[in-house]
């Protein structure tokens, strides 16, 4: 059974290239366009990664995996976000996340920095 990454972004072509990005190295993608949706999709269906970016609408990267983590999830969480001095941000260091990316992502990085933290897409 392939490992579900949750993509929380509300870019939808930047949803659109990590969903076929991950797909294809053997994922599977489930995609929101902010937090709240997400938090919905976690409690329903647990994911094994989640990837969101910080600035979007009806809450805020940094307030969805702090509600993430208050609710007892560990979920590692991947941050995107187009300005590379917010992965030095207080919030972001104490929301526990995994690893940042900077926008544009590079997409073999993207896939290094998942494999790394999932191992392979159906282990």
């Amino acid at each position: 059974m392939a490992k579900k990454i949750l993509v929380v972004e509300d870019e939808i072509k930047l949803r659109e290239i990590y969903h076929e990005t991950l797909t294809e190295e053997g994922y599977e993608v489930l995609m929101v366009d902010n937090g709240r949706k997400a938090l919905t999709v976690v409690r329903g269906s647990p994911v094994d990664l989640i990837i969101t970016d910080i600035k979007m609408p009806e809450m805020h990267g940094v307030e969805f995996v702090a509600a993430l983590r208050d609710a007892g999830y560990t979920t590692p969480v991947i941050m995107c976000s187009a300005y590379e001095q917010m992965k030095n941000d207080f919030g972001v260091v104490s929301a526990g996340i995994a690893d940042f990316l900077t926008k544009p992502v590079d997409l073999d990085e993207l896939v290094t920095k998942v494999n790394g933290i999932l191992g392979s897409p159906a282990a």
